[in-house]
C-alpha cells in the first residue's frame, strides 16, 4: 500500500503548478547555459562584432553587386541579399612568457619530481591615436549565398547571366545563388 501511496503523491506533485513552474525555470536556465560558448577559445584569434564590420561588409558588397547586375541587359531593377558563413577574423600580436618550476622530493624509498609550468600571454598595444591592440592580420567575412530578385528574373537567359555574375563576383558556387523575378 505504501508504494501506491508514493506513486499517487508523485502524480499529484507532477500535476501541481509549483512543479510546472520549477520545470519551466530549469528549462530556461538550461537554455541560457547552452547559449554561452564552451570550450577553450584561442586567445590570438577574435572575431569582430557581428553587428559591426561584417554588416558593413555585407551592405557594401550588396550595393556593388546591385550596381553591376543592373548594367546587364534584361536584368532591370535589382534587389540583392547576401548571407555570410563566417565573420571577419582578426589576429592580434601577443607576447608569450613561459615559466617552469622544478622541485624534487625524495625520501629513503622514493624520489618524486614535480614540474609546474605557466604560460602568460599579453596583447601588444600600439599607442598611435589611442591605445589599440596591434593587428597582425585579418580575413574578410566568408560569403555563403546570395538571393537576387530582379525584373528580368523570369527569363532563363537573364537568370543564367545573373547567376554567373554573382558566382564570379562573390566567389561562390551556382547552387548557393537564387535568382527570381520580382513582382
Amino acid at each position: 500500500m505504501k508504494r501506491v501511496s508514493k506513486i499517487n503523491d508523485l502524480k499529484s506533485l507532477v500535476k501541481s503548478k509549483a512543479f510546472s513552474k520549477l520545470l519551466m525555470a530549469l528549462a530556461l536556465t538550461g537554455m541560457v547555459l547552452i547559449s554561452f560558448p564552451t570550450g577553450r577559445k584561442d586567445d590570438k584569434k577574435e572575431t569582430s562584432d557581428a553587428n559591426g564590420y561584417s554588416q558593413k561588409y555585407v551592405r557594401e558588397t550588396e550595393k556593388r553587386l546591385t550596381d553591376i547586375l543592373e548594367k546587364i541587359d534584361g536584368v532591370g531593377d535589382v534587389s540583392v541579399m547576401i548571407t555570410l558563413s563566417s565573420s571577419e577574423e582578426v589576429i592580434y600580436a601577443q607576447n608569450e612568457k613561459e615559466s617552469r618550476d622544478y622541485s624534487n622530493d625524495s625520501d629513503e624509498s622514493n624520489s618524486l619530481s614535480k614540474e609546474n609550468s605557466r604560460l602568460e600571454k599579453t596583447y601588444v598595444f600600439s599607442d598611435h591615436g589611442g591605445r589599440t591592440a596591434l593587428k597582425i592580420s585579418s580575413t574578410e567575412p566568408t560569403i555563403k549565398g546570395a538571393v537576387v530578385v530582379c525584373s528580368g528574373g523570369g527569363d532563363p537567359v537573364v537568370r543564367s547571366k545573373v547567376t554567373e555574375a554573382c558566382s564570379i563576383a562573390l566567389g561562390i558556387r551556382y547552387g548557393n545563388i537564387f535568382v527570381a523575378k520580382s513582382n
